[in-house]
């Protein structure tokens, strides 16, 4: 009974994670497309490897300089000592805050976007930002693909 109990309490531990991933990979990728429609391009290129495909390897890469410049801030470090412990430069820091200022400009949606650039401008801190993105109540993730009456977009 008690290895019975051990592998459910890992593979319940397996998917709090996975699930915590799945919450932000998917309104993570409508985020990507809804920006790469607003700006002319087609809905389908980002279920590619150049979204879909690049948002899974960010996410989940050992050797993504975003992901691991993202574990140093869950981990409560400051932006600037991440990058200086990083040792080189992840492009989400140098690039964040220009995409959610594009997409502020083109009334884009973004907030996991605008979460990040906001805490790698320091003004925002890892838990707060999390706080704020689970606070937002449960909302159509279609990445532009579907409008809130169900008809099909680009």
């Amino acid at each position: 009974m008690a290895k019975l109990e051990m592998l459910e309490h890992t593979l319940n531990c397996k998917t709090h994670a996975d699930r915590a991933k799945d919450a932000a990979g998917e309104p993570s990728l409508a985020e990507m497309t809804r920006l790469g429609v607003a700006l002319g391009g087609r809905a389908e290129t980002f279920m590619g490897l150049s979204g879909l495909g690049d948002l899974v390897l960010t996410a989940t890469g050992d050797l993504s300089r975003n992901r691991r410049l993202g574990l140093l801030l869950a981990a409560g470090e400051a932006p600037q000592a991440a990058m200086a412990t990083l040792g080189h430069v992840a492009e989400g820091m140098l690039c964040a805050h220009e995409v959610a200022a594009r997409a502020a400009m083109l009334g884009v949606d973004m907030p996991i976007c605008q979460a990040v650039a906001e805490l790698l401008q320091g003004r925002l801190a890892a838990r707060d930002a999390l706080a704020r993105l689970m606070g937002r109540g449960p909302g159509v993730e279609t990445g532009g693909l579907v409008d809130r009456s169900g008809q099909s977009g680009r």
